[in-house]
């Protein structure tokens, strides 16, 4: 075999390729009378807390299938919307009932994926196992990406209109806009209360301009119960609210086998659970926040109270798997990972969204 197959100038090096050169991390000035001491595990930076996957309704699909129907009853009608007719049902003078909200929505997991490419002498040189590190990161990556992708549908979802049923919004401070709310317009108990009381709520109030109005659309009723509980998602600059007040109660003070939910840190009295992410949707100064007006004032975060199973459904076509794939030929091992997933709003009106200011440090 000709020698200089194996020579750097004959192998094909990827731009996307772990190599001896960028895994050797940096150089220092070593002495051979001075040995070096090396670390024994390794200091590990933090990861986001990545908890919006829990709080909804959660599926997959089985092989060979490619798509999800999730079926839905949109409303149930009630007296306000149903006259019933009166006396004897003569055929001339009978009502008719033509009300029918099921309905479903179709969703078609499209597959996501990342590879690197590893090579031997990167891998054998290197005092970590580089594949089992970058399974490690690609994992946190998919993950992130998941979370973010669920936060930023519900944030999206269809708001609340005299004409269509939808998603209801809240200001902080008692605010009409998002350009409105000032420094000292943060999360408060009350602000959870209220929106609490409005998803319990049949009636439904929209913003006509920054008139907060009543809808013609009767809203769904939604209950919080003990089995299937409100889940309020907030941000780390929200916590301080719940911490500082005798209406929360801490998940370390959960009695029995209580079932929590990721990144839960407690409870309202009125059983609502109260989840922490690094995800929730966040705007800075001087830009146009999510109600399209003109830029805000200061940075505002949005956060959700909502019946998550009612609210959002995501499905798994595929779980995330990793593939690694051996190419001897140019002494390189390939890692992959994929999935498949998609997901939709499914009860718009089982979602609040609270707009609020982020807390400015004191420190």
């Amino acid at each position: 075999m000709y020698k200089g197959y194996f020579t750097q100038e004959n192998r094909v090096v990827l731009s996307d390729e772990v190599t001896d050169s960028t895994s050797q991390g940096s150089s220092t000035t070593v002495y051979s009378n001075q040995p070096v001491k090396y670390g024994g595990e390794m200091a590990e930076p933090a990861k986001k807390e990545m908890v919006f996957l829990s709080s909804v309704f959660e599926d997959k699909l089985e092989a060979g299938n490619g798509q999800y129907l999730a079926r839905y009853r949109a409303i149930y009608d009630d007296a306000d919307s149903v006259t019933l007719g009166s006396g004897e049902a003569v055929t001339s003078s009978m009502t008719n009932y033509a009300g029918n909200f099921k309905a479903g929505i179709w969703i078609i997991p499209t597959p996501r994926h990342e590879m690197m490419n590893i090579g031997y002498v990167a891998n054998h040189k290197n005092m970590d196992d580089i594949p089992e590190d970058s399974m490690e990161q690609l994992s946190y990556i998919f993950a992130d990406t998941v979370d973010q992708y669920i936060a930023n549908a519900l944030a999206n979802a269809t708001e609340m209109t005299n004409s269509v049923r939808g998603a209801g919004l809240i200001y902080a401070g008692g605010r009409k806009s998002d350009d409105a709310i000032t420094s000292s317009d943060t999360m408060t108990l009350s602000l959870v209360n209220e929106a609490e009381t409005a998803l319990s709520k049949k009636e439904a109030y929209y913003w006509n301009s920054t008139v907060r109005t009543k809808s013609a659309l009767a809203k769904n009723p939604w209950k919080n119960t003990a089995n299937d509980p409100f889940v309020l998602i907030i941000g780390k600059d929200q916590i301080k609210a719940f911490r500082e007040s005798s209406t929360f109660i801490s998940a370390q003070e959960y009695g029995g086998n209580q079932v929590r939910l990721s990144g839960e840190i407690g409870s309202t009295i009125f059983g609502t659970k109260v989840v922490v992410s690094d995800n929730v949707p966040t705007t800075t100064v001087n830009v146009a926040a999510w109600d399209g007006t003109t830029n805000t004032t200061v940075d505002l975060a949005r956060c959700f109270l909502m019946k998550g199973t009612a609210a959002y459904v995501f499905i798994w076509g595929k779980e995330p798997e990793f593939e690694t794939i051996p190419v001897p030929t140019y002494l390189r091992t390939e890692l992959r990972l994929w999935g498949m997933y998609a997901g939709s709003v499914l009860h718009a009106d089982a979602i609040m969204k609270l707009d609020v200011a982020t807390n400015v440090p004191v420190y």
